[in-house]
């Protein structure tokens, strides 16, 4: 799809067109000024920021709590966010949800690494 059918779309989230000409021409097309035209890229930046504070809280759940032999602990050391996004309420929830992830993630074995040069 090109840059105009996903923003143009309904069931996508995205304001606008990634590429600054593409946003320029749109903003041209619609007749939108200029105090209107930064309006909606902060609205698009404020977007994306929350889906990448998000993937940073579950990725740092993940790395700190996926091995972790103490739930009680980690469950302790959990931010409000984190619990209130995953939904965890008490330590038990805690224990269910990484025996979940447990079970759905496919690990592979690594025998070995190596550093290219």
């Amino acid at each position: 799809k090109t840059s105009f059918d996903r923003w143009y779309s309904r069931k996508t989230d995205l304001i606008l067109p990634r590429s600054k000409n593409l946003q320029k021409a749109l903003f041209e097309f619609l007749t939108i000024s200029k105090p209107y035209d930064k309006i909606m890229r902060r609205k698009k930046v404020q977007k994306c920021m929350a889906t990448e504070k998000r993937n940073s809280l579950l990725k740092t759940f993940l790395c700190e709590n996926l091995f972790t032999d103490d739930i009680q602990f980690s469950y302790e050391k959990l931010g409000e966010n984190t619990k209130d996004l995953l939904g965890l309420e008490k330590h038990e929830d805690l224990a269910v949800l990484i025996e979940m992830l447990k079970t759905e993630i496919q690990y592979k074995s690594v025998n070995s690494v190596t550093k290219d040069d």
